[in-house]
Order: C-alpha cells, then structure tokens, then sequence
C-alpha cells in the first residue's frame, strides 16, 4: 500500500512511526528504497531514489534523523515517537539535544508522541 501511494504522490522521503519491521527492517518497501530506523524500530524514515543523497545522521532509542541538501542548505529530517506507557521527558531531550547539535541548520520533525497528560 505505501510503495502504491508513494507511486502516486512521489515524496522524496516518507516518515513513519511503529512500522512493521523484521529482522530490523522495515517490511514491504521496494529493495532499492533506503530506510532508517530507530533503536527501539518504532520511528523510520524511507528514502526514495529521488532523494538526492540522503546521510545518516542517528538512531536514537526514540528517534532517528538522517540530513538532505535542498537547495544550497541542508535540512535534517528527523523521525519521534513516544510510547504513550512511557514519560515523554527521555523522547524530549534526546530530541532536544540532536536539534542543538545541528548549530542552527534547519530541520522537520516528524512525530507520533500520543497522547501524555
């Protein structure tokens, strides 16, 4: 369904939080997308051919960022989730610190934080 989809909107990238994943990989993408996850495989990011050198940035235990040249710029892209069962503090600063990390760069954050009251 997303390779169909993806045929049809023609993203550069895809974020996806909780994907099906086997074998540390995310299931049903054609083998020449590229794709990254984070350490506990709950948030992905899927880069498609025309995304034009993508580089790993981190995986993180809840996060996962990878950074593209747009333009004359780079961009990061980065992929969250946070469990609704755990405190949200930990996706937070792991967060907080890779945007401090950047120095300024521009970034897009994709996340599925749930619901935390």
């Amino acid at each position: 369904m997303l390779a169909k989809t993806a045929k049809k909107e023609l993203p550069d990238i895809i974020l996806v939080q909780e994907p099906y994943v086997k074998d540390n990989k995310i299931e049903g993408l054609p083998g020449y997308w590229k794709s990254w996850l984070s350490k506990n495989n709950k948030a992905g990011i899927i880069a498609l051919p025309t995304c034009n050198n993508p580089i790993f940035l981190l995986s993180g235990n809840d996060i996962v960022a990878i950074k593209i040249q747009v333009d004359s710029s780079p961009l990061s892209i980065i992929s969250s989730y946070s469990s609704p069962y755990c405190e949200i503090d930990q996706n937070l600063n792991e967060t907080s610190n890779l945007i401090t990390s950047l120095q300024g760069e521009d970034y897009l954050i994709g996340a599925d934080l749930n619901t935390h009251s």
